[in-house]
């Protein structure tokens, strides 16, 4: 079936929403901009298509449906996403990470949750509910490193919608005075740093406390900048623990009052020279970050919280290859280590993503599409949830399984399509894992 090209293609969450009818479609039509409405008999193509969720939600959804929504999303030249706060959206959040991932002119409104949070009649714990608002933030996050403002109002993203499409705008290079908030210096890599901060003072902290003191601040600092701290801030500090937070704001003060200005512009210009003479005769001094881009094998992520999959069977079987991996695993997940973990991410060979029938696991399989999306080498292993299941002390009611077995589907579907290995057993998806490195070194 061939479609003809739309120029919005309205995504995101369907059923019992209605910001399709009630708000995008009069505004687009009332611009002339045409439209593909995947829930609607009534659509701008003339075609009666449902979208993958909506069939879902109403109980008769089957992958192969997806191939004729596609077909409307390759075509469109600007993709319009809500995540509303009356539906788990689990699989559209799935979709516009990966959409994000493909680079492609995508505007997203995401609504934020307001309590109590009631989804087809069934009011959300709040454990879930911050589960689904760590999702939220993590596709935010997602979606600006790629330069994409992220919108709560959808009547100020459709304006920037109409903007983008009438002046052939990037979605990216939209301003304040478009409504938009602009993410700036997206492509600038802070993680590096922080990462070398972070293996300094664990280096320091032997206890494990996450805290220093003093003196071991002082062999921190002297480590890093190669001179001792003296400066008044830390003299006249009262306390004798200092976080890591704590710790890098230290460092970032010490850089600022460690040289002037003069100084550091003389140091440039005396280096101006050996610039010119490298770039002349070919030579590449090389860089400390390139040298670190493959400092481990396999990325270990998917489902943390109390599983055990990584010590019970990942990481027995990478040591018994001599694989080298990261272990994300953590107690309680934080946005703070986001940037911290895309250091790792890039450099390491291979991501390996398990999503165990024990979490909910969103976000996990939010990073998994966005590096599908991206292109990167990339290992599922996607064991479904079943009925009756407990997260937390919490059971799952049978609506809540179906949805985020939604998510699963549509994760396991895009992974078919672009080529990438789905398992779902941890053995086979390590083993496999396993198997690729070896290729990659040989």
């Amino acid at each position: 079936m061939v479609l003809f090209a739309p120029l919005v293609f309205l995504g995101g969450s369907c059923n019992p929403t209605t910001w399709r009818h009630d708000v995008a479609i009069p505004y687009l039509k009332r611009l002339c901009i045409t439209f593909y409405n995947p829930v609607s008999s009534t659509s701008s193509v003339h075609l009666h298509l449902l979208t993958s969720e909506y069939l879902q939600q109403v109980g008769n959804w089957k992958p192969e449906l997806m191939e004729i929504e596609d077909q409307a999303k390759m075509t469109a030249e600007l993709l319009f996403f809500v995540i509303d706060n009356q539906t788990r959206s689990t699989a559209s959040m799935v979709e516009a990470a990966y959409l994000a991932g493909c680079g492609r002119q995508l505007v997203l409104v995401i609504k934020d949750f307001v309590p109590p949070v009631v989804v087809a009649g069934e009011q959300l714990s709040s454990l879930e509910v911050e589960d689904l608002e760590r999702s939220h933030a993590y596709l935010t996050d997602l979606v600006e490193r790629q330069g994409i403002p992220v919108f709560n109002d959808i009547d100020t993203a459709l304006d920037c919608t109409g903007k983008a499409i009438s002046q052939s705008v990037k979605v990216s290079d939209l301003t304040l005075s478009d409504g938009a908030m602009p993410v700036k210096f997206a492509h600038i890599r802070v993680a590096d740093k922080l990462m070398k901060l972070r293996d300094v003072f664990n280096s320091v902290d032997t206890n494990n406390s996450g805290r220093l003191s003093k003196q071991d601040i002082r062999l921190a600092l002297r480590t890093i900048m190669d001179e001792d701290a003296s400066f008044d801030t830390f003299q006249t500090q009262e306390r004798d623990m200092f976080t890591f937070e704590e710790f890098c704001c230290m460092v970032a003060e010490m850089r600022c009052r460690r040289q002037p200005f003069m100084q550091r512009l003389l140091l440039k210009l005396s280096r101006l020279p050996m610039k010119i003479f490298n770039w002349i005769h070919g030579y590449q001094v090389p860089s400390p970050s390139n040298s670190e881009l493959r400092q481990r094998d396999l990325f270990l992520g998917g489902s943390c919280g109390f599983t055990t999959w990584r010590e019970d069977i990942a990481i027995p079987m990478l040591k018994k290859e001599g694989m080298s991996f990261f272990n994300p695993q953590l107690p309680e997940w934080s946005m703070r280590y986001i940037p911290l973990e895309a250091a790792v991410k890039d450099s390491c060979c291979l991501l390996l993503y398990v999503i165990t029938p024990d979490t909910r696991g969103i976000t996990s399989m939010l990073e998994a599409s966005h590096f599908i999306g991206q292109g990167c080498q990339v290992v599922l292993c996607i064991q479904p949830m079943q009925y009756g299941v407990q997260i937390e002390g919490e059971c799952l009611t049978e609506l809540a399984v179906k949805d985020y077995n939604r998510a699963r589907a549509y994760l396991s579907d895009l992974a078919n399509r672009d080529g990438v290995p789905v398992f779902d057993k941890i053995e086979e998806a390590v083993q496999n894992s396993i198997h690729r490195l070896r290729d990659q070194h040989s």
